[in-house]
């Protein structure tokens, strides 16, 4: 499974930066440091694909 730092926008409060990509229930998830919002993300291949459902 891919993990590691990626850069992503939170959805919510539109900053920008690098975050730990976690997996629960077999989806791929990250959590925004500035307003906690939680983020459903796609990882291919070890590479962030853009793809973000917030």
């Amino acid at each position: 499974m891919a993990q590691g730092n990626n850069s992503v926008q939170c959805t919510k409060c539109e900053k920008e930066e690098a975050y730990l990509v976690t997996v629960k229930n077999g989806r791929q998830y990250v959590v925004c440091k500035h307003c906690g919002n939680m983020l459903v993300v796609e990882v291919k291949n070890g590479q962030f694909t853009g793809k973000v459902e917030g």
